[in-house]
């Protein structure tokens, strides 16, 4: 089903995110030990790895979002009735012509 492979690869790269996460806290953790980062004469943000994978992770979930948004309405109820129909015969029926017929011509 197409959810289950969404779930599964949405759950893995949630996975990635939280190791990458535990692997820069060690790092900075490391870092403080060691006399941690020296600072500096002017300021400046940098994207971890981590949020880089964030980044990424997010783009990737809009895209199998904005897949599953395209993806047609399936409604199991009408697809019973009408399996239901071809089932009985009911299409092949003179009464349905009829109504076709008379659709079809505007009637």
């Amino acid at each position: 089903m197409l959810i289950n492979k969404i779930s599964q690869s949405i759950y893995n790269e949630l996975r990635k995110l939280d190791g990458g996460q535990r692997a820069e806290k060690e790092q900075n953790a490391n870092n403080a030990k060691k006399g941690g980062a020296k600072a500096s004469d002017s300021d400046r943000s940098e994207l971890s790895s981590n949020g880089k994978l964030r980044s990424e992770a997010n783009e990737d979930i809009s895209g199998i979002a904005a897949m599953v948004k395209a993806q047609p309405e399936m409604r199991a109820d009408k697809i019973a009735e009408a399996q239901a129909k071809v089932n009985s015969g009911f299409y092949n029926s003179a009464e349905f012509a009829e109504k076709l017929a008379d659709k079809m011509l505007g009637v």
